[in-house]
């Protein structure tokens, strides 16, 4: 128990330290901002720059397209269970699909964190109709998500469905809710660079030794 308690101390002061750090880091990152963009300009060639303001924009309109694709997923989990919950005749219909749905598009969290207690303790009290409704409505919001968030994700990022889709089950593998997300960021970011051409020379010196080892003699 002293162990234990020990270690959950450490833990809230070291999460205490980097929340300090990390609020003051982007207080001053903020304040430098200007400053630091006209030492890299000082610094970059102005073809090194335009591609570097390139990129960024590339990125920001990718990260953009992304945080709109989870914003429509959660519209339509929202949708679903505001009509699960009309159907119960809840009196906070609206509000708790409101909740719900934003708890769904956190990476960690997501609707069976309400949606499951709660079946769970009705159907403990004897109401089986209202247990079964809340389980099939997780059912569906489960689905929806898993069925659509590959197309509409690709559609936003200007990314296709299949690599969209190897990279959900890859980062949920690895890391569960939080790994799909990282992996939906990082892959966004490495085919935004591809777009632009980053990667060119890489490819055609890749092409280039496959050629010579087919043509080996």
């Amino acid at each position: 128990s002293v162990s234990m308690l020990g270690s959950a101390a450490a833990n809230v002061t070291s999460g205490l330290i980097g929340s300090l750090v990390m609020i003051l880091s982007a207080y001053f990152f903020i304040v430098d901002r200007d400053k630091m963009k006209m030492v890299l300009s000082k610094w970059l060639p102005d073809d090194l720059e335009m591609q570097y303001n390139n990129i960024k924009g590339k990125l920001m309109a990718a990260m953009g397209g992304f945080f709109l694709a989870q914003l429509k997923i959660m519209g339509i989990v929202f949708v679903i269970l505001l009509i699960g919950f009309f159907i119960l005749r809840s009196p906070y219909a609206f509000l708790l699909a409101l909740l719900i749905s934003f708890l769904d598009l956190l990476p960690v969290l997501g609707t069976g964190t309400v949606l499951i207690p709660w079946a769970l303790i009705v159907l403990v009290q004897g109401n089986f109709h209202q247990g079964i409704i809340l389980i099939i409505l997780y059912i569906v919001c489960l689905l929806a998500r898993q069925l659509l968030q590959p197309k509409i994700i690709g559609d936003s990022i200007g990314m296709d469905t299949l690599p969209t889709l190897v990279l959900i089950y890859t980062g949920y593998k690895l890391k569960g809710m939080s790994g799909m997300i990282l992996a939906l960021l990082i892959g966004t970011i490495m085919m935004t660079l591809y777009k632009l051409g980053i990667f060119d020379n890489k490819i055609k010196r890749v092409r280039c030794l496959i050629d010579k080892y087919m043509h080996y003699e």
